[in-house]
C-alpha cells in the first residue's frame, strides 16, 4: 500500500479531508520513530511490535572479486507479529 492509497483510506474511514489524514500519518510515523530512537520499542495493540536490535560485526566477502570484508555492527528494527495478526493470518 502507498502512502497516498493510505492517506485515502483513512481520510475515507475517518470522514475527515486528506490533508488531515495525512497530518494524522505524518504524527503517527514521527511518533513511531521517536519511541525507536528512545526507547528502543514500539507496540501496536492487536497487530505486532517493532524493536531496535544491534547487529553484530561480521565478515563477508565481495561477491564480484571474493575479497573478504568486514561488516560493520549496526542497528536494525525487528517486527514481531502478535498472536491475534498471526491467527488472522493463517486460519
Amino acid at each position: 500500500m502507498t502512502k497516498k492509497l493510505l492517506i485515502d483510506a483513512v481520510s475515507m474511514a475517518m470522514d475527515c479531508s486528506r490533508a488531515e489524514a495525512q497530518r494524522f500519518i505524518d504524527v503517527y510515523h514521527a511518533t513511531m520513530i521517536e519511541q525507536l530512537t528512545s526507547q528502543g520499542k514500539f507496540t501496536i495493540q492487536g497487530v505486532g511490535s517493532l524493536q531496535v536490535k544491534t547487529r553484530q560485526q561480521r565478515t563477508g566477502r565481495n561477491p564480484r572479486t571474493g575479497e573478504t570484508l568486514l561488516i560493520p555492527a549496526r542497528r536494525v528494527v525487528n517486527f514481531k507479529a502478535t498472536a491475534a495478526l498471526l491467527r488472522h493470518m493463517n486460519p
